[in-house]
Order: C-alpha cells, then structure tokens, then sequence
C-alpha cells in the first residue's frame, strides 16, 4: 500500500513500493556493477560518488539499505555509517560496507597463489 499526498489530501493506492537502496561509492565501474545486480533483483538504486548528500536524501526518502565504501569522498564510510545511527528515523536502517581495497587486495592474492586453503568465488 503506497501513500501519497496530493494538495494537502491523502490518497492511498493498492501498490507495492520496494524501498530503494542507497550506494555510497566513488568508483565508476563498481557503482555500475553494483546497481545493475540490485536493479536485476528489483530494487530501486540511488548511487552517489560522494557522501555530501546522502543523508539529506535518506531523510526525505528513507531507503532500505545502505551499500557504503569505506573511502570515499567528502565523509569517509565509516564517519557516514556513525551519522546514519545517530540520525532518527535512519539508525535502524541497515549498512553493509564494501570494502573495494580488501576484495581487491584478496582477488589478486588468490589469483597469485596455490595454497589449497584459500578460497574465492567470484560470480
């Protein structure tokens, strides 16, 4: 059920709204893989390069879920997620951090060794 208010009127509708779901990352060609999965799936996606605006969007449209890069511009990742749980209305939303350095990092050290303990899945 949506709700929507039209000239101070409320009207209500029988549709199902899927919350969107903010990305914080700077890089191009990750933004891009990353909102095509999530568009794939149904979701809507705002992506942002930077974290100026994030949470004055989220506060006037509360998302679903927060996808964060650790560093980024303008307010790193982790100094995001701390106003994000001090924020009413947005502390409960959920925040997973993509960390692009260490999936990198541990792509190409897999790719550089043998150990038959080390396992990557790459999709």
């Amino acid at each position: 059920m949506a709700q929507f208010w039209v000239g101070g009127t409320s009207c209500s509708y029988n549709i199902t709204v899927k919350p969107s779901i903010f990305v914080v990352e700077d890089d191009p060609d990750i933004s891009r893989l990353v909102r095509l999965h999530l568009e794939n799936e149904g979701f809507p996606v705002r992506v942002y390069l930077n974290s100026t605006a994030v949470i004055s969007d989220a506060e006037r449209q509360r998302p679903a879920l927060f996808v964060l890069d650790i560093m980024v511009p303008g307010r790193d990742g982790l100094e995001l997620c701390r106003t994000i749980r001090q924020t009413l209305g947005l502390a409960s939303v959920p925040v997973i951090f993509a960390a692009n350095l260490i999936a990198s990092w541990v792509w190409n050290s897999a790719r550089m060794t043998t150990s038959p303990n080390l396992s990557v899945r790459v999709n």
